[in-house]
């Protein structure tokens, strides 16, 4: 399995590599913008407007950046991988299993590079610990649920709609979260129920996810299998 984990981050590790090359500028402009410049800039008293700008640099790390792995499903089909791999001796919770587990190595390496531009931000310009620290965690979650759900419908439906599918779920859970932040930021509801939806319904959602796309990918493989 290691050696399919290997190929699915060799696939893409130059998209990747000038993908967050271009980003830089961007982050790094993002990352100056903290410290309440946004509350400022927007007329707010918000505290929350001030982690505005890491929100939107970590998403594009981590939520954008994660679905280039998506490219290695259309690769799979158009070189022939796809079909090869169902000859060899390996077993179809392997090939799955290791589908799955580089998408996770993937976001897991985006999520380190979010914390390392977080931690400096804290240390430059302060702010909550708690926050800076649970953004990473929180789109790296949600980047894993949609990636999880978007391999099985690539073996159903094929590769065309994939990258649309898995962008339009990753958008909705997204806007879904904003909204839930500002209502309980903007209504004086307890913070622990934000703490709950964090650390307690988003990684359920993405086990979930991971559960079921193992389970339905494997049956899909043997559909492939019987079609060829």
């Amino acid at each position: 399995m290691k050696g399919l984990v290997i190929k699915e981050l060799y696939c893409t590790r130059f998209q990747l590599i000038l993908a967050l090359l271009l980003a830089l500028p961007m982050n790094l402009l993002l990352l100056l913008a903290g410290g309440g410049m946004m509350a400022e800039f927007l007329g707010t008293t918000m505290e929350i407007m001030a982690y505005v700008p890491y929100g939107i640099t970590n998403f594009v790390t981590v939520s954008c950046f994660s679905s280039l792995i998506l490219n290695t499903l259309k690769d799979d089909v158009s070189t022939g991988w796809a079909t090869m791999q169902l000859t060899m001796p390996m077993s179809k919770s392997t090939i799955v299993s290791s589908k799955l587990l580089g998408c996770t190595v993937l976001v897991l390496i985006l999520m380190l590079i979010c914390y390392i531009q977080n931690v400096g931000a804290l240390l430059l310009f302060g702010g909550s610990a708690e926050i800076m620290l649970m953004m990473p965690l929180v789109f790296g979650l949600m980047s894993l649920t949609s990636l999880y759900a978007a391999y099985p419908l690539a073996l159903r439906f094929g590769t065309k709609l994939t990258d649309m599918l898995s962008a339009l779920l990753i958008i909705a859970m997204t806007i879904v979260l904003t909204v839930v932040i500002f209502i309980i930021g903007d209504n004086g509801i307890p913070v622990y129920a934000l703490r709950l939806v964090f650390y307690v319904a988003i990684p359920a959602l993405t086990a979930l996810s991971a559960f079921i796309s193992h389970k339905t990918a494997q049956k899909l493989l043997v559909v492939n299998i019987e079609k060829e």
